[in-house]
């Protein structure tokens, strides 16, 4: 008898490896196709709320709207510097949750209350049990102790705990294991039916009563319980899981069974998995045949089972190896058994959501998915090579803007804010700053102009760069419209408007509203730009080695009028004149970031701090004003 569970265990541990994720399988023309599906349902506003709200709030089901932002996040990251149709497509599909939930915005009144709380407090201790799942996955000792004082609310050692605690505990756990089976290791599961303790014990006999195996036939059971649990093991082990097995088998089935008692259910299911070794053991040669089988069973319930029946599990089991699903979830698909707990969980009697009182969780959705969001739109808007897909990006932040502000979600606007200011182009290089720093009267004149020079082609180079031009007109375009949500996200504003400022790109009329009495520095730069020390030093130089050097200045010069039509389009002095309506919040973090960017250096720097005391003052005087 050893024997032969030993030859059934070595088989079921050499067909019962992970298996390898499908996605692998398919070819880039079945991955094309499958998300050109995705990004269909994804623009369904019901599709995206109702997969939210019936899995990843649900206790015991996975996070499958986490995931699918998770997997199309994923296929994006692979992108490299090449953006393919299939990268566009899983952006597509992710902007377009992005947009139901924006267009949502206003529509809906969002769940508050009790019943907002609930829900929440349920998805709180969805991810406690989660963790927990990880501690077990982890340690078999520390995980059962963990389970059982959390279950029981206390820290009793497991050997003191008494027999109406025993049974709560053993319960409690029982259901852990099958709601939580996704993220437990099927081999963590099976050491503790293995395990010979009364605890465990008591576990192993809860765990299979748990089963729904009414009108299942016992091989189609004993398929349906392998699939949960790596069933491996000594002997004994295995006897006492299949005898656990059988009295739940017979438990359920007993009216409808040619079986008479659990033993004799235990007995046939200890030889359908026999059946199993011999028909799929690679090293066997002679296998059993169907008449064998039937031959071989006929001591079982005194020769009356059905050999119809008999031959339908012998065929059955030929076809199909028993299997069970891998822990990790890029392994996993859907067999039959998985497809009836899916059923399952359709027709539970958990809460239902009617139209009359339907949950809005847009928001934490939002939350769930716009750091995912953000990198995508970030990869796509640095590797754009068209401009339907660079307009597609940029839709996606300001879609993702829109909720932000509406949620009144700060911190993932700041993140916004500050992500679209990065792609500027308008960082000085570190020699251009230290050139700026020189004090010594000698170096003065040698800086202005490497400083000026820098600065004409760092402007040239903004006037050249369509996805800085874009970035920018569209980070004051939200922070306009949203810049009551505006808070760290100031002072990366505010260095961008430095930064034009140094470079000489802010409209003169923007300069004379802030200093309508005193513009020394706004003539001096009208001055420096039109008489640039780029061009009237370089050209003489330039010309020996190189000819006429006047065609490059005219493209350095359209290309700099360029970047001025482009920061006047972003209507900073709008920005400024709206200051006042600003909330308390936003305009302190504001007034802080406008504190922090003087200078109090060299002569060089006073333009930049005379500017900046006068937005300083400028917005102190515009709130004074609507006080």
């Amino acid at each position: 008898s050893n024997g032969l569970y030993s030859a059934s265990n070595d088989a079921m541990n050499s067909q019962q490896q992970q298996p390898s994720s499908p996605m692998n399988q398919f070819s880039l023309e079945m991955i094309e196709l499958v998300l050109e599906n995705l990004v269909e349902l994804c623009r369904e506003p019901e599709f995206v709320r109702e997969l939210y709200l019936e899995h990843d709030i649900q206790p015991g089901r996975r996070d499958l709207f986490a995931q699918l932002v998770t997997l199309l996040v994923s296929v994006l990251k692979e992108s490299g510097e090449t953006i393919s149709n299939i990268h566009s497509l899983a952006l597509t599909s992710i902007l377009g949750i992005v947009r139901c939930l924006s267009e949502r915005c206003g529509k809906y009144i969002p769940t508050t209350g009790s019943r907002l709380q609930k829900v929440r407090e349920n998805k709180r201790m969805k991810n406690n049990k989660i963790a927990l799942a990880l501690q077990l996955n982890a340690g078999l000792k520390n995980g059962l102790a963990n389970l059982a004082n959390t279950f029981l609310n206390n820290t009793t050692p497991i050997a003191k705990l008494s027999a109406d605690e025993m049974k709560q505990v053993s319960q409690s756990i029982a259901e852990f294991l099958h709601e939580y089976a996704y993220w437990l290791d099927k081999e963590i599961i099976a050491e503790i039916m293995k395990k010979d303790d009364p605890l465990c014990i008591s576990i192993l006999h809860s765990y299979m009563n748990q089963f729904n195996l009414r009108n299942f036939r016992i091989d189609e059971a004993l398929r349906y319980v392998i699939w949960h649990f790596k069933l491996s093991g000594e002997g004994q082990q295995l006897e006492r899981i299949l005898q656990s097995f059988g009295q739940a088998y017979y438990s359920q089935n007993h009216d409808i069974t040619r079986l008479k008692n659990a033993d004799e259910c235990w007995l046939l299911a200890v030889a359908i998995l026999l059946l199993h070794t011999d028909l799929h053991n690679q090293l066997n040669r002679n296998k059993m045949t169907v008449d064998a089988w039937v031959n071989n069973t006929n001591y079982i319930n005194e020769g009356d089972l059905d050999p119809d029946e008999q031959r339908l599990i012998y065929y059955d089991i030929q076809k199909n190896e028993f299997v069970c699903s891998a822990s990790n979830p890029n392994g996993t698909y859907l067999s039959t058994p998985a497809w009836d707990r899916l059923i399952v969980h359709g027709s539970s009697s958990q809460e239902t959501y009617t139209d009359e009182e339907p949950l809005n969780l847009d928001i934490d959705m939002f939350q769930t998915m716009w750091s995912g969001t953000l990198l995508s739109t970030s990869i796509v808007l640095e590797n754009a090579a068209d401009a339907d897909t660079l307009e597609m990006s940029i839709r996606g932040f300001l879609d993702s803007a829109r909720i932000a502000a509406h949620y009144q979600l700060s911190q993932i606007f700041d993140n916004l804010v500050i992500t679209l200011t990065k792609y500027s182009s308008l960082e000085m290089s570190k020699s251009g700053k230290k050139q700026q720093k020189r004090k010594h009267k000698s170096d003065r004149n040698d800086s202005y102009d490497r400083n000026n020079r820098e600065s004409d082609n760092l402007a040239a180079k903004f006037g050249n760069d369509e996805k800085a031009q874009i970035a920018c007109r569209t980070v004051f375009a939200i922070t306009r419209n949203y810049g009551d949500n505006l808070r760290e996200g100031w002072k990366d504003i505010l260095l961008l408007i430095r930064k034009m400022f140094t470079l000489k790109l802010l409209p003169k009329q923007l300069l004379q509203l802030l200093n309508k009495e005193d513009n020394s520095y706004a003539r001096r730069i009208e001055s420096d730009r039109d008489d640039s020390p780029t061009i009237r030093a370089s050209s003489s130089y330039l010309f020996g080695f190189f000819g006429n050097s006047s065609d490059d200045d005219i493209l350095e010069r359209q290309s700099i009028e360029k970047a001025k039509k482009c920061i006047a389009q972003c209507r900073i002095d709008d920005l400024l004149q709206s200051v006042h309506v600003l909330n308390m919040s936003s305009l302190d973090y504001l007034i802080r970031a406008l504190c922090q960017n003087f200078t109090f250096e060299s002569e060089d720097e006073n333009d930049i701090d005379a500017f900046m005391w006068d937005l300083l003052a400028f917005v102190c005087v515009k709130n004074a004003e609507h006080a």
